[in-house]
């Protein structure tokens, strides 16, 4: 006899044998017990998923010589269905029989008694292969047909078949089987054929399969062939093009630290090894996928493709955002390759832009540092986020010069322009009420210029001095919850801000950037559509359950933000994110590079508030 393919061989014979589809096999079954088996059904689902064996199995229920709803496989209706040669089970495909006359031949067919069994059963197999016309022929005959008839169709694409055919029938929706159960049927199977293979051979073979008990047994009978009875783990590399698991992890960690050298040289070793591309941007998706789940569950029994120690290593050089955008590139260019002519090269591109992209984005470390006052990270987190300091200090070099330029066209300052300290408000008060104001002289219109000039000078932004030694918990206070400017813009004290700092909860930060990409649903709102492109220009700064502080390097986007007029309606839209209702606030990336300054310089002469004291980061006292 001729040596018979594995998925044939171990083709399910009772429903018993059924792997993954045990939603499908119950209903069945319920149905052949209480007798109400339906005229016509549908089987859709992917290949390789068990429709064609379970309509054969239906078969042999229905005909078995002990009864309906028995599989014995010894009576002769069992054995001729399972060969193939019983008259009244007749399997059709549709793909080389899709014109309109093989259907009316099966409609004449339709009307003579089964011959052997008690129901005759046509299994048409790729339903969807047929023509408008044999559609609309079958139609009449699958809705009313002889009452000893069953008709059966599978089909890998529903969505191609006649709605009024659909609606004629019992459809049954067929799944994808879980590796799990795909590589415990292999063990099985090698067992019995006394074949040796690795675990992880086994686990490789489930994963190419994607679901499909076929595609597995398939893969497994090309493995034999090619290394006999000792099925190794390399081989299964070698035969399908693809690269081991640790290979794809030690590539990842190249993406992630932006080694471009290394990713150049790797990903041509690959390409000149004839590694299959789309297969490896599949590994690396489901790696990326583990790493994301691992990331916000923390629970390592979720990762199917990598170890927990793989994942924390890889996880301290990103954060769930950027594992997303990694993500959603990947499954871009999964749906890009049918429209390239060159995959290699265009992959190339892909990998190099996911290394170059990998930069501003915070990682979880940065997020842990901001809210732990003393750790000696901290010098680091600010170190890399004082960017550009030979800049800075020149901006604040000409600031300065122009106001002593200003100054020298003023009369002299009033007396509470001479001083300034930012947590001593209490002594700006008194000053300001000694004020000496003299009085305007209506007619002196140069007199006017100059009290205009002073006021816009004074509007200007000032270096400010801080007072460490002033700084004392139990006096922290603040003017007011949030102030409006002469352009109309919400201002927050350094007070305020320092306390926000102190008092930020890490896991809401991550909460928020793991929603961040949500904005792109509001994009089109004609309500809030104009502020998304603006917060996705930034990046989170600080948040407590009282503020969110962002930052930016735009200072037109700080400006409309902060807008009295348009801040309830960044407020209202962080809430739709977030289900809770936040005040919001911008700052630019100077003013953080300032406000990290103050938190670090207070932080070193336990100047900081207690967070267990911090209630209303608003309210004048703690």
């Amino acid at each position: 006899m001729s040596y018979q393919a594995l998925y044939r061989k171990y083709r399910s014979k009772t429903f018993d044998e059924v792997y993954g589809q045990q939603h499908i096999v119950k209903t069945l079954q319920n149905a052949l017990i209480n007798n109400k088996i339906g005229h016509a059904y549908l089987f859709t689902g992917p290949r390789g998923t068990g429709k064609t064996s379970i309509a054969r199995l239906l078969a042999k229920a229905l005909n078995c010589e002990e009864g309906i709803g028995h599989i014995c496989n010894n009576c002769e209706n069992c054995k001729t269905i399972n060969s193939n040669s019983h008259p009244d089970v007749i399997e059709i495909d549709a793909a080389s029989n899709s014109r309109v006359e093989e259907i009316r031949n099966i409609i004449e067919q339709v009307r003579y008694a089964p011959i052997k069994g008690r129901f005759k059963v046509y299994i048409i197999d790729e339903v969807h292969m047929l023509s408008n016309n044999a559609f609309n022929a079958l139609l009449k005959t699958l809705e009313e047909p002889p009452e000893q008839v069953i008709f059966i169709l599978a089909t890998t694409e529903p969505y191609k078949v006649l709605p009024t055919i659909i609606s004629r029938c019992q459809r049954f929706d067929f799944t994808k089987i879980e590796q799990s159960q795909i590589k415990a049927r292999l063990e099985e199977i090698c067992d019995n054929e006394n074949i040796k293979i690795d675990n992880d051979a086994l686990f490789e073979i489930s994963s190419l399969a994607d679901g499909g008990m076929r595609d597995a047994l398939s893969i497994l009978d090309e493995l034999i062939a090619y290394c006999g009875n000792n099925i190794k783990y390399k081989d299964i590399l070698n035969i399908f093009g693809i690269i081991s698991k640790s290979e794809k992890i030690k590539f990842i960690s190249y993406l992630l630290n932006q080694n471009g050298k290394e990713i150049i040289n790797k990903y041509y070793q690959y390409s000149n090894n004839g590694i299959d591309i789309k297969h490896l941007n599949d590994d690396l998706i489901n790696i990326f996928k583990d790493l994301l789940t691992y990331n916000i569950s923390g629970n390592s029994s979720l990762l199917q493709y990598i170890s927990k120690d793989d994942a924390k290593n890889l996880l301290k050089y990103t954060n769930s955002k950027k594992l997303n955008e990694i993500i959603q590139k990947l499954i871009e260019a999964s749906s890009d390759f049918k429209n390239v002519s060159n995959i290699n090269s265009y992959y190339e591109l892909v990998l190099l832009n996911i290394a170059s992209d990998f930069t501003s984005t915070q990682t979880l470390q940065d997020v842990e540092v901001a809210e732990n006052e003393l750790k000696p990270a901290i010098k680091e987190e600010i170190k890399t986020n004082l960017t550009n300091e030979d800049k800075k200090k020149e901006e604040t070099v000409q600031i300065k010069e122009t106001l002593i330029k200003e100054e020298e066209k003023l009369p002299a300052k009033p007396q509470y322009f001479e001083t300034e300290k930012v947590y001593s408000t209490e002594n700006t008060a008194k000053e300001e009420e000694n004020q000496e104001v003299k009085p305007l002289q209506k007619d002196d219109s140069n007199n006017k210029s100059n009290i205009q000039e002073s006021q816009t000078v004074t509007e200007e932004p000032k270096e400010k001095k801080v007072d460490l030694n002033s700084f004392h918990p139990i006096d922290y206070k603040e003017d007011k919850n949030k102030t409006i400017n002469s352009n109309d813009l919400i201002k927050y004290s350094d007070n305020t801000i320092i306390k926000a700092i102190v008092k930020s909860s890490r896991e809401e930060k991550v909460h928020l950037y793991e929603l961040w990409n949500e904005l792109d649903n509001y994009r089109f709102d004609r309500k809030y559509g104009l502020f998304v492109t603006k917060l996705q220009t930034t990046t989170i700064f600080t948040l407590c359950d009282q503020l969110l502080i962002l930052q930016t390097n735009f200072e037109t986007v700080v400006d409309d933000i902060n807008s009295n007029k348009n801040n309830h309606l960044v407020v209202e839209l962080i809430e739709k994110l977030i289900n809770k209702k936040i005040n919001v606030y911008a700052i630019s990336l100077k003013e953080a590079s300032r406000l990290q300054h103050l938190y670090y310089n207070l932080a070193q002469v336990n100047k900081l508030p207690k967070k267990d004291k911090i209630g209303d980061i608003f309210d004048e006292t703690i």
